[in-house]
């Protein structure tokens, strides 16, 4: 069983919650390390301007992945690109 926290990484120096955001840094960066060719426009928070989701497992609230989306304007329609992002010994 997992959940979900949202990440505001926009303010993380001001708020409570700067260890998830050091947290999810650390799972995109290693997530990116095993196949950058996955992410070849890098893998950082600041892309994913529609939201940044934590993913932790229910029971010892241990981080595992994450998720989030860019959202951006194409021809007119609102599009969104969602992304994700679990650790191997999590899959």
């Amino acid at each position: 069983m997992f959940t979900v926290e949202k990440i505001d990484y926009r303010f993380h120096k001001e708020a409570s919650s700067s260890k998830s955001v050091d947290e999810c840094k650390s799972i995109m960066n290693t997530i990116y390390k095993e196949n950058p060719s996955y992410w070849p426009y890098g893998l950082d928070m600041s892309a994913l301007d529609g939201g940044v989701y934590m993913i932790r497992e229910a029971s010892t609230r241990k981080p595992v992945g994450f998720t989030g989306w860019q959202e951006r304007i194409e021809d007119n329609i609102k599009v969104g690109y969602y992304s994700i992002g679990i650790l191997p010994e999590y899959r």
